[in-house]
């Protein structure tokens, strides 16, 4: 049986496609590579405090929409605790 991706970033993909990027196309905008933006999409690797800067600020995020996109996904990631 296939085992499905976790994706704890829906709601930043949601953000993202609602101005007309990609995941990838955002990841090039902060200096992301398509691999490393994917890993950080699927909660494989974190995002650092750099690129969820440049990711809020090519998306207008405001300062609690930060928590929302960043930080509240983290509870859905195996082995991350709040």
């Amino acid at each position: 049986m296939m085992k499905l991706h976790s994706k704890p970033y829906r709601a930043l993909h949601a953000r993202i496609y609602l101005y007309g990027e990609t995941d990838s196309s955002i990841g090039e905008k902060v200096g992301l590579s398509e691999q490393k933006m994917s890993a950080r999409m699927k909660g494989k690797c974190p995002f650092d405090a750099r690129e969820m800067l440049l990711i809020g600020r090519e998306l207008n995020f405001s300062q609690d929409e930060y928590y929302k996109f960043f930080i509240e996904p983290l509870g859905s990631i195996k082995g991350v605790s709040q």
